[in-house]
């Protein structure tokens, strides 16, 4: 075995085929050595666990431990995925062992949007997979799972960081004190999976400071799909080198500084903000000013009536203008995220309805659309 890799234990109740089949599809590409194993009673799963933990690097675990029937009838397991790494991130905080990643799976659909809905256990894991994910995004999955492991292995070995390495934010940057304050004390406390939890789901996940490829395209006015070369190119030339982030965790999620996109189209493109321009003078700025084409305009969705795309729908990641889209109901919100949006069209054709909450501040808003669209 190459030890270069980063090892993940994977535990899971389905039977051997199964289990090493998804083991193998993971380890394929030879980045990842994830070895498949049966959940076990609890003494001998966490001795196993603990006496092999200075040669495991991240820990997958299946979200239901007891479903194989005949290890659910012989009652050899009675713990669950969260009660096992409830145990091994209590250990880490207290400094018994070292801490490490830890993922969710199932096999489910729909798990990740049922999982993110359930506030319990959100601080135990790393990220939530569906197991369709290993095959479908198999790239992006291995690639975070190595992110994952590489980052607490650099925490735990460096230990030296101040809110501005952890960030890696260029000088330009401002950032919110309020995040420096509570890195601050994360880094204090050095808890490494607190800290990547912060940074997972009150930065990165959530648009704010940073934004994602959707947003992105969004606030350039670009239809990526209808512009793929010229957007790769846009990207690699133009925005990855000025605002990409490349602070702890950006190799396994991709991230650009929402500030840093204002200010380089101010200084490149026109000194007037980009959001009071419609999607298709953005392309056409931009188009004249970089060179590069190909580039397509985004086009409004169905009921949207403004082109000054600012976020994507949250349910079909497509541009929207905040002024057409209905918040959504945001959990756990911090002062220095940004309200999210669905699209009228999403929230009446229930696309992937079950991802989001309205909120309840819009429910008039939404009377009156409904009347206007009825009334023609």
């Amino acid at each position: 075995m190459n030890n270069m890799l980063n090892k993940f234990l994977y535990l899971d109740d389905a039977g051997p085929n199964i289990r090493d089949a998804t083991a193998n599809g993971l380890s394929r590409t030879g980045i990842l050595d994830v070895i498949a194993e049966e959940p076990m009673t609890w003494d001998s799963r966490e001795s196993l666990i603990l006496n092999n933990i200075q040669n495991i690097d991240g820990i997958i675990l299946d979200w239901r431990l007891t479903e194989e029937t005949d290890r659910a009838k012989s009652g050899a397991v009675k713990y669950s995925a969260e009660a096992l790494a409830q145990h091994l991130r209590f250990l880490a905080t207290d400094k018994a062992i070292k801490d490490l990643p830890i993922v969710l799976c199932s096999a489910n659909d729909g798990f990740k949007e049922y999982y993110r809905k359930d506030s319990t256990g959100h601080d135990l894991f790393d990220e939530v997979f569906e197991k369709k994910d290993f095959s479908s995004n198999h790239d992006l999955v291995v690639m975070q799972l190595k992110c994952l492991a590489e980052t607490y292995k650099k925490i735990q070995v460096n230990g030296k960081y101040s809110p501005k390495s952890v960030l890696s934010n260029p000088p330009n940057i401002d950032i919110d004190a309020r995040i420096f304050d509570r890195i601050n004390d994360l880094i204090k406390n050095m808890v490494p999976h607190e800290l990547v939890g912060f940074l997972l789901n009150q930065i990165i996940k959530k648009p704010g400071i940073l934004i994602d490829e959707d947003i992105l395209a969004a606030r350039l006015g670009i239809d990526r799909d209808d512009s793929q070369e010229g957007w790769r190119k846009m990207l690699d030339s133009i925005i990855n080198p000025s605002i990409k982030y490349q602070g702890l965790l950006s190799e396994g999620w991709t991230r650009w500084w929402a500030e840093g996109f204002v200010q380089w189209w101010k200084e490149n493109i026109d000194p007037v903000h980009p959001q009071f321009f419609s999607a298709k003078l953005r392309v056409k700025l931009i188009g004249e000013k970089t060179g590069i084409a190909g580039l397509k305009p985004a086009k409004k969705m169905k009921y949207c009536v403004d082109s000054e795309f600012w976020t994507a729908c949250i349910a079909t990641k497509k541009p929207i203008a905040t002024s057409d889209g209905l918040r959504i109901v945001s959990f756990n919100e911090q002062p220095w995220q940004d309200e999210q949006y669905v699209s009228l069209y999403a929230f009446l054709e229930k696309i992937h309805s079950d991802s989001y909450k309205i909120n309840p501040m819009e429910k008039e808003r939404i009377y009156n659309l409904k009347k206007l669209i009825k009334n023609g």
